[in-house]
Order: C-alpha cells, then structure tokens, then sequence
C-alpha cells in the first residue's frame, strides 16, 4: 500500500475543512495543498498564475496529482480559468493493484479570472483567489473515494 501524506498550511478558520464522503470536496483539499506547496510561499496572484502555468506546461507532479493544464472558458459571460488535474502515477499504479482504475479520474480546479473581477473586488492576495476555487470532477463514486481516502492521508497543520 503506497500512502502520500500532505500537510496543509491552511487554517481551518478560512473555510477549507475536510467534509467526509464527498469526493470533490476531498480533491479540493488535495488539489489546494498541491498548488500551494508548487507555489513555495507566493502571495501574488499574478506570479501564482505564473507557476500555475509552469507546472501544467511540465505536467508536474505535486505530492499525489499531476498538473495537466490550463484554459480560460467564460461561464455566464465571465472568464474563468480551469486547471485540469490528473492523480500521480504513484496513486494509480496503487488503486489498480487494489482493483481500482484512476485512469480516467480527472478534475478542474475552477477559479474566477481576476482579470475579470471588478478591481475593487479583487482579492489581495492568491490565498484570497484561492478561497474562490471550486473543484469541478468528471466522475465521482463511492468506490473511488473510499479508495483514495485510504491511500491519500490528509494531516492539517494549522499555523
């Protein structure tokens, strides 16, 4: 059994807590931990779409996801941008030899574009962009979430 434990630096007291059984909800947090670990410690919002671009453009991998890229759509006439993520090899190499197929386990982190936020509405900084993020999944059962609960180990550090 392979286990990857992340270790968040996010304050529950923001809003980001773990709500058991719900797969998006789970990638959200996992998803959020593997930004900000690629983004050691920026606070800019534009420097993070920087290295946002950088890591999907690389396919990086960050604790247990895989960056794969990036596109603006406008959803009700406004632009967002949407992350595309995959689990690391690592992760689905250990769901199928559990029986479990991750392959095709792929979501978006969805984020408004600031540049199409009003600029007296603009976060301050990327951890404010960031607490808009929405995790969009393209499958989510069961079966897949009891797996990768059981392998991903999630531990909160509050600051």
């Amino acid at each position: 059994m392979v286990q990857t434990t992340l270790f968040f630096l996010i304050p529950e007291a923001h809003g980001f807590t773990m709500n058991e059984g719900k797969l998006e909800e789970f990638l959200l947090e996992v998803t959020l931990s593997a930004v900000l670990r690629n983004a050691e410690g920026i606070d800019d919002v534009t420097e993070l779409l920087y290295t946002l671009d950088a890591a999907a453009k690389s396919r990086r991998i960050v604790d247990c996801v895989q960056f794969e890229r990036i596109v603006e759509e406008h959803v009700d006439e406004s632009p967002y941008l949407f992350v595309n993520f995959k689990l690391s090899p690592e992760v689905c190499e250990a769901g199928f030899d559990n029986g479990v197929d991750f392959n095709e386990l792929t979501w978006n982190l969805v984020l408004p574009n600031v540049e199409g936020i009003d600029p007296e509405e603009r976060p301050e900084s990327a951890f404010d962009w960031l607490t808009l993020a929405v995790v969009d999944v393209n499958l989510e059962t069961d079966e897949i979430y009891d797996e990768l609960t059981r392998l991903i180990v999630l531990d909160v550090e509050e600051d």
